[in-house]
């Protein structure tokens, strides 16, 4: 007897699907079988065994979001961080746990300072939970140390509604304050606090919001908690104290405190010239001159601790170094085509302390110059009018642009201005040169 070929073709089908059930249900048991494996491997402190095994159980059945979420742990204890963002966020994908792995990739994307990823794993996070408090304290904390205050505040707010905890009403505390909403400040601050007194960032924005009311002696109070019973190598606590301390005019204190602060930053630059700034504000130059020459063995380029350990130098007689700081100050100065009232002040000090080398400083108005010294001049225009001014102490001399004398008025001491029509045609460049009465110049 023999069957119908359409019947054979029918039962062939039945019998494939029938195998192909229990292969995929093989390999789904293979897989299930290795992410157990890894997970003993693990447990035991066999990271690659552990990690071979579930990228094992990942290639037999890669919809198994269990295998990514435990790759993920295994990765973490090698301190592959991208590693374990990346797979959190495919087991989060993947359907697995989804909540709480989107969480864990975000929190790792942003420890990377990957922000953009952060956010991505947050707003899927929240796409399944809106008021998932994790996600929301997370974002919350994001756009707070990006400083975008706003949507701090109101992502914080959606967090306090979601659960009241002292983290939430930090945020949103914090960011009232910057957006300068201050008895809501102090209302969530104070909240804060309340529900977890050991939460020194609550306590530092408080201070930081004394310091603006004048209110020193609290400000030193609440960075003292700080100190003395949370961090005692709190640096911004140390900061906020020592500027607490030089407002109550106590300089041996804040020199003390943002001396601390500094050891403890590796000689952060910032910090090194707000000490500086203390020394001069209280006279001591010679320690004034030690903080900025840090500073400037640090960054070779910083106009302002040259033009302060200059005056640090005149103010202690030492003509010689002042003057050396001043026309260092005055390269950096013609190199970079910046600021012209610290240029003429430099020139002025070159001058008063007996250089007389001084050359004119030059400032083209219009047209617009870029950073490669280009003009933007109209496409088209047959003329352009090129205005400009001259800065210099002594009587400027002779003014020359592209080699023809060009006439200047003297708007007010120590400032010359000129104004002259250029012809396009043919024209590639423009000189413009300065001469003063030492017969410096300039171009």
């Amino acid at each position: 007897m023999f069957l119908p070929i359409h019947f054979l073709k029918k039962l062939l089908y039945i019998l494939f699907i029938i195998a192909f059930g229990f292969c995929n249900h093989a390999f789904a048991q293979n897989a299930k079988h290795h992410i157990k494996a890894g997970e003993q491997f693990l447990e035991n402190g066999l990271t690659d065994a552990a990690v071979e095994e579930f990228n094992k159980a990942i290639a037999l059945d890669p919809e198994e979001g269990k295998a990514y979420s435990s790759l993920a742990e295994a990765l973490l204890v090698k301190g592959d961080s991208l590693a374990v963002a990346e797979n959190y966020q495919k087991a989060a994908a993947l359907d697995f746990d989804a909540v709480h792995n989107y969480h864990l990739a975000a929190d790792y994307y942003y420890q990377l300072e990957n922000t953009g990823k952060a956010l991505e794993s947050i707003e899927a996070g929240l796409l399944i939970k809106p008021k998932d408090i994790d996600l929301l304290l997370l974002k919350a904390q994001i756009y707070y140390y990006q400083k975008e205050y706003t949507t701090s505040y109101e992502v914080s707010a959606a967090a306090i509604k979601s659960k009241d905890l002292a983290l939430a009403y930090f945020y949103n505390g914090a960011s009232a304050f910057y957006l300068g909403d201050i008895d809501e400040a102090e209302k969530n601050l104070e909240k804060a606090i309340i529900r977890d007194k050991n939460l020194a960032e609550a306590y530092l924005v408080i201070a930081e919001m004394q310091l603006g009311q004048e209110k020193y002696e609290y400000a030193v109070d609440n960075c003292s908690m700080v100190l003395l019973l949370l961090d005692p190598e709190n640096v911004r606590a140390l900061v906020l104290r020592s500027r607490a301390f030089q407002a109550m005019n106590e300089p041996d204190d804040a020199i003390s405190d943002i001396t601390k602060a500094i050891g403890l930053s590796n000689n952060n630059e910032d910090l090194l010239l707000e000490r500086a700034q203390i020394n001069l504000d209280y006279a001591l130059y010679s320690d004034a001159i030690h903080d900025y020459s840090i500073v400037i063995s640090q960054n070779p380029s910083s106009l302002e601790s040259y033009q302060n350990r200059a005056y640090a130098y005149e103010q202690l007689g030492k003509t010689d170094m002042a003057l050396s700081d001043y026309i260092i100050l005055q390269g950096l100065l013609e190199s970079s085509g910046r600021n012209p009232e610290l240029k003429l002040y430099t020139q002025n000090r070159i001058f008063e302390l007996g250089e007389e080398t001084i050359k004119p400083v030059v400032e083209i108005e219009t047209p617009n110059i870029n950073d490669n010294l280009e003009l933007s001049v109209e496409e088209g225009l047959q003329k352009f009018t090129l205005r400009g001014i001259i800065l210099d102490n002594s009587d400027l001399k002779e003014l020359k642009v592209n080699n023809s004398p060009v006439s200047f008025v003297k708007e007010a001491p120590g400032r010359y201005v000129f104004s002259i029509e250029l012809a396009t045609s043919n024209l590639s460049f423009v000189s413009v040169i300065a001469m003063n009465g030492y017969d410096n110049e300039n171009t």
